[in-house]
């Protein structure tokens, strides 16, 4: 396991949950900017990027527009799909956790990368922060070390991009930890998000 000294535990909260899942067109939003333009340049959407309230099955690609202003760029992003952690996962895991034991089962949202535009100046960018919906509308819950690495046996949990990132078609696989199986993954963007089960 490894684990950064002085990093901050960031616990996420139980969220709401539209409910429904299938795959379909999005629901009530109109293509083009899913979001406002600030002091620092446009935040608007690249074309090309996926509509907010887009629902896609694992394994399809949803493209998102990160930056701001001239720095904006698009970046494809494969849920694959969820998994539960083996025994040994969830024992380091409560070595890290308040109140969770090795006993408590934990999860992993697997996800691909792809640096669609060639991005150069996203030092910073780790990729997109995925929640897990459960069917009942709370939230997975879910661990990250802000600014660290946490390594379980079978998921690397890293709050970086990789050197080998910036150029056009660079992948970058991702595994989120979160503690119970959600029906579906949800991707915020702008002022909604973007769905995969």
């Amino acid at each position: 396991m490894t684990v950064r000294p002085a990093a901050l535990i960031a616990l996420l909260p139980v969220l709401s949950v539209v409910a429904g899942c299938e795959v379909g067109p999005p629901e009530g939003a109109a293509p083009g900017a899913t979001a406002v333009a600030s002091t620092n340049g446009s935040t608007e959407d690249l074309p090309g990027s996926t509509p907010v309230g887009t629902r896609l099955r694992f394994g399809e690609k949803a493209v998102i527009t990160v930056g701001v202003g001239d720095t904006r760029t698009r970046v494809g992003v494969v849920v694959t799909g969820v998994e539960q952690g083996a025994s040994e996962d969830a024992a380091a895991l409560a070595t890290m956790v308040p109140d969770r034991s090795a006993a408590d089962p934990v999860y992993f949202i697997r996800a691909v990368l792809t640096n669609d535009d060639g991005m150069s100046s996203g030092g910073s960018y780790s990729g997109p922060l995925l929640y897990g919906d459960l069917a009942d509308g709370g939230d997975a819950g879910g661990f990250q070390l802000i600014g660290s690495t946490v390594a379980l046996p079978h998921c690397v949990s890293v709050s970086r991009q990789p050197p080998e990132w910036n150029v056009v078609g660079a992948r970058n696989e991702i595994c989120r930890i979160i503690f119970a199986r959600p029906e579906a993954v949800r991707l915020p963007v702008g002022r909604g998000s973007i769905r995969w089960s």
